[in-house]
């Protein structure tokens, strides 16, 4: 052995550079002999070739330095004082299971080693002498190969392990998903099902659209109602039912309630029917806050309509009982003083009228234009106003009407404050814009040549109908005010603080309003001017 060492000494690195190890592989080997010149010899040549080297000349030592480091390969000669290779063997492993072990032995003992390489699962022997330094060499590369492909194989076999059990977790998520998906949809199909079976129970039209327009389900009735078949009004647009029958609302009418969000009750005439008044009733379907469908009801409530008004015109003609006075004032008076006129000039050839005939006549003909005027406004006053209801867009209402008076404002200062992207409200045009002309010739009477009355519209909050949305008209003058008694009779039928005027234009303008469910309200400071706001929900 010593002569191998020294022929070879130099040579190592240069012949057997060829064999290649794994840099991940712990290079650690403890060489275990009784012999020292051959302990001595493994470890300058494994030393040279780049492994980290222990020795220990006894089985005994072995086991405490196994104990304490950590070796990928061990190698023992098999005959030894104490504890012997095998032992060594079977040791080491119990205490390291990836360590492999190559035994030495000699001629005599291979069968032994053959029964060992079996029961401690050694990697390989080489018989003594050791003169094939090229062998040794080899065969402790291929050890430390074994170990580092049974590590990289335990964590391959460790992370498939692993990768299955995550697979598996996701399977069974995924599983479960579907699982609920199945439920849901059952559930949607129970839901659509109840859902069709209480459409169908009703009596009046129904029908569900989704946000797109599209119509997703109709009743009977609504089928009856426009005059078509089921499967023909199902998928199709909600406009194209109008070429069928009604069409209770339009394309834009629908985007505003989907925009808004909000419940929506609408009144309209029958188109082939004007005696017929149907109230449309739109109810959103919200998914975290935003429209997803709408139905719609459509119930005839023409019979309702007309005892409400038979109602409505008893309470007026009761608001008005409660004015008996003024009204025998205003008009029993000057149809006693007309007939008694009349009497007088009935015959001009009996008679040559005196200049008092004159005045007597000029007082006739003045209490017959205060009649006509009367008479009308509580003809206006008694009558229903609204006859139909379109989208309006109050800022034009407002520029419309500030338009048509400018020749009577004269040198009043005008200023418009209107809210851009103004929400349109459902109303009759004709009326709403009475109401601001009336409003805007009370505050030009106030302020006279040289006022201000200014105009501004915005988007709110109701300060009625809780939960709901309103747009807003304020007109504010800086006239001469209304004195505070006065604010609560305002709006009363024949209520003036002018002698000239008859105290019906804000009564007829608080029941259009309300005609629209709005309301109107006044605030005002003596000397200072007064604010009329008009509040129209949405």
């Amino acid at each position: 052995m010593q002569d191998i060492n020294k022929r070879h000494k130099n040579k190592y690195k240069d012949t057997i550079t060829s064999l290649v190890v794994s840099k991940d592989t712990n290079l650690n080997v403890l060489i275990v002999d009784d012999e020292p010149d051959i302990l001595n010899t493994l470890n300058t040549i494994l030393t040279l070739e780049g492994y980290n080297t222990d020795c220990a000349s006894c089985g005994e030592e072995a086991i405490e330095l196994f104990n304490e480091n950590k070796f990928g390969l061990v190698i023992t000669d098999m005959r030894m004082p104490g504890i012997d290779g095998l032992e060594v063997t079977k040791q080491v492993k119990r205490l390291d299971r990836d360590v492999e072990v190559i035994i030495l032995t000699g001629f005599a003992s291979v069968e032994n080693v053959i029964n060992a390489l079996k029961e401690y699962c050694a990697f390989g022997y080489l018989t003594k002498p050791l003169e094939n330094i090229h062998e040794l060499l080899y065969t402790i590369q291929q050890a430390f190969e074994r170990r580092r492909l049974r590590i990289e194989n335990r964590a391959f076999i460790q992370d498939l392990k692993k990768t299955n059990a995550q697979l598996n977790s996701k399977n069974e998520k995924i599983e479960a998903e579907i699982e609920i998906r199945k439920r849901y949809e059952i559930e949607i199909k129970k839901k659509t099902l109840l859902l069709h079976s209480l459409i169908d129970g009703f009596a009046e039209p129904m029908l569900l659209l989704g946000n797109d327009l599209i119509v997703k389900m109709l009743n009977k009735a609504a089928a009856d109602f426009y005059e078509m078949q089921l499967q023909d009004a199902i998928g199709k647009p909600f406009k194209s039912l109008m070429l069928s029958g009604y069409y209770p609302l339009d394309n834009d009418e629908i985007r505003s309630i989907i925009s808004n969000g909000n419940a929506v009750s609408i009144e309209k005439n029958h188109p082939s029917n004007k005696s017929s008044v149907n109230q449309i009733d739109v109810y959103p379907i919200k998914d975290n806050k935003t429209v997803t469908a709408l139905v719609i009801r459509i119930s005839d409530i023409s019979k309702k309509k007309r005892d409400q008004e038979m109602i409505n015109r008893i309470q007026r003609l009761s608001s008005l009982g409660q004015l008996s006075s003024g009204f025998a004032h205003e008009i029993r008076n000057p149809l006693a003083g007309l007939n008694l006129f009349l009497d007088v000039l009935s015959d001009r050839n009996k008679f040559n009228p005196t200049d008092e005939q004159l005045e007597i006549y000029r007082d006739m003909s003045h209490n017959v234009k205060r009649i006509a005027k009367i008479v009308k406004k509580l003809i206006k006053y008694g009558e229903k106003s609204i006859s139909s209801k379109i989208a309006l867009d109050l800022n034009s209402l407002v520029e419309d009407t500030i338009n048509g008076r400018l020749a009577e404002l004269g040198k009043v200062k005008i200023n418009c404050s209107l809210a851009r992207n103004l929400p349109p409200i459902f109303g009759d045009r004709k009326e709403i814009r009475q109401v601001i002309d009336n409003l805007l010739c009370n505050a030009n009477e106030s302020v006279k040549n040289g006022g201000r009355i200014d105009f501004k519209t915005f988007k709110g909050s109701s300060t009625f109908k809780h939960g709901r949305e309103a747009v807003f008209i304020q007109l504010v003058d800086n006239g001469h005010g209304i004195q505070s008694k006065h604010l609560s009779h305002i709006f009363d039928p024949f209520f003036s603080t002018k002698h000239s005027q008859l105290g019906l234009g804000l009564a007829i303008s608080n029941q259009i309003i309300r005609q629209h469910g709005g309301t109107i309200s006044v605030s005002s400071d003596p000397g200072e001017g007064s604010s009329f706001i008009i509040e129209l929900p949405l």
